[in-house]
């Protein structure tokens, strides 16, 4: 997917229109570049929580009858989980940005804009896996993806400006990982770009509040693993009760 929307959004970022030489461009379009980041961004949370969400619902028969065996519990079957998933999820999104970030002529500095992502991708099957250890099966795991996963990307700020949103219902932008997640790839890509100061004030992106930023996707990412296993230790308790 990484290479397809490169080629969709190819050269986006450049403000020099003749460095697109697959589209005649005539000038530097902001909302196009900003659609770059975001698609990156949706392609490496739903790229960390569909697996999560298709295979572990299926996993979980094995870990309750190995549990119910005293054969280890539910702490270091999360952790040898977490410590196995944590370079998968950075091999998919250094794959990711090597491919996009150049053929898209990102602005912002790729090591950021590799660490936002894997914070994203991280918060994301944290949140999979959370919904896995909480439903019957595969299938309704799957069928839990569109309520967990679609808010977020409404609430991003790509599709309508926070601005639009009734003030009543903005305050739901920060349960959404995604949304911390794009405040450090707008910041990175955005903050020296000609325009990007109208679209970082639009979303609420400050630059002083980078670390709450980095900090709450740890904490979501963390937190839900925490709660999962908890939820997963009481299933398997309950299963052979």
């Amino acid at each position: 997917l990484s290479l397809v929307y490169s080629l969709v959004f190819f050269q986006i970022g450049s403000p020099n229109p003749e460095d697109s030489k697959l589209v005649d461009r005539e000038s530097y379009d902001l909302q196009s570049h900003a659609g770059a980041l975001t698609m990156l961004a949706i392609g490496g949370m739903f790229g960390s929580a569909q697996p999560l969400l298709l295979t572990f619902a299926s996993e979980r028969p094995v870990f309750i009858r190995e549990y119910a065996s005293n054969m280890y519990g539910t702490t270091p079957y999360f952790l040898s989980k977490t410590a196995v998933e944590i370079p998968l999820l950075v091999a998919q999104c250094l794959v990711q940005w090597l491919v996009a970030f150049w053929m898209m002529n990102m602005q912002g500095n790729f090591g950021l804009h590799l660490v936002g992502t894997f914070l994203i991708a991280f918060a994301a099957a944290s949140t999979g896996l959370l919904s896995a250890c909480l439903v019957k099966d595969a299938k309704q795991a799957m069928e839990t993806a569109p309520g967990l996963f679609v808010p977020q990307i409404l609430l991003a700020g790509f599709f309508i400006k926070m601005e639009l949103i009734p003030v009543w219902m903005r305050w739901l932008q920060y349960l959404c990982s995604l949304k911390w997640g794009m405040n450090i790839l707008l910041q990175n890509e955005f903050a020296d770009v000609e325009g990007g100061s109208d679209l970082l004030k639009q979303n609420d992106v400050e630059e002083d509040d980078l670390g709450i930023y980095y900090g709450v996707l740890l904490a979501i990412a963390i937190g839900f693993r925490i709660i999962a296993a908890f939820a997963l230790s009481r299933k398997a308790k309950a299963f052979y009760n």
